[in-house]
């Protein structure tokens, strides 16, 4: 399946075409976020970081997903 998308923009105002030209680079972003940082931190600990620490990271996992959700974006609905 193809899609196109059609921008209408003045030369000096880009940002949105910057923004949904860089989607792919900000998903990729957001999920490194999530799973080379948070979650392997989390999960193996390599830094030996306290349990206060790990509560730290979580509660930050957690905002990130709060953030998500209110966005309504979904680490799920991409393959």
């Amino acid at each position: 399946m193809r899609r196109e998308l059609k921008f209408t923009f003045t030369e000096n105002d880009n940002s949105d075409y910057y923004i949904i030209s860089h989607a792919d680079d900000f998903y990729d972003t957001l999920w490194d976020l999530d799973n080379v940082f948070f979650r392997h931190h989390l999960k193996h600990n390599p830094d030996n970081l306290s349990e206060e620490q790990l509560d730290i990271l979580q509660k930050g996992r957690d905002k990130l997903y709060e953030l998500l959700d209110e966005h309504g974006v979904d680490f799920d609905h991409v393959e």
